[in-house]
């Protein structure tokens, strides 16, 4: 495992801070994780859940603790379940590279609905995403994205 270099890490924990931003609505964020690997964690903001259309959508980003050369460490989409079908897409998605400059960014075309299969993070995000009273502070008490970067990263330098 490559381990980070400060510089590294600031670059990563800015973006992290200018992911926040673009994430936020009106009111703070508020960062639970449902699911996490051995180089990434999956976060839903329970403050940006809401109904539409018959449909529950909320704001999900998926951080990398050592992406790849191709990849970009900060993926923030907005994801749509129809929570009934246990189905789901994706309506908006972004990444942002380690300084925080955002690399894609666009609203899905093509709005496809996939199953969502039973045991993996797409079933994580649904339970969460559909039932957020199961998403408890104990996971991520604070809603400051750097603060729980920076955490995560650290986890995986002591591994």
């Amino acid at each position: 495992m490559k381990h980070w270099t400060g510089r590294r890490l600031a670059r990563v924990v800015l973006g992290a801070v200018f992911c926040a931003a673009s994430v936020a609505a009106a009111t703070a964020a508020e960062y639970h994780g449902v699911a996490a690997g051995d180089d990434y964690i999956v976060m839903v903001d329970k403050s940006s859940i809401y109904q539409t259309g018959g449909y529950t959508r909320g704001w999900t980003v998926t951080m990398y603790a050592d992406p790849g050369d191709d990849d970009d460490p900060i993926l923030s989409t907005l994801d749509e379940f129809d929570c009934a079908q246990h189905r789901w897409r994706v309506v908006s998605y972004t990444t942002r590279d380690e300084s925080g400059e955002v690399v894609t960014s666009f609203d899905n075309d093509d709005l496809s609905w996939s199953n969502v299969e039973p045991s993996t993070n797409g079933e994580s995000l649904q339970t969460a995403i559909c039932t957020p009273s199961t998403m408890t502070d104990e996971a991520l008490p604070t809603d400051d994205l750097a603060a729980i970067l920076s955490a995560y990263i650290k986890t995986q330098e002591d591994k």
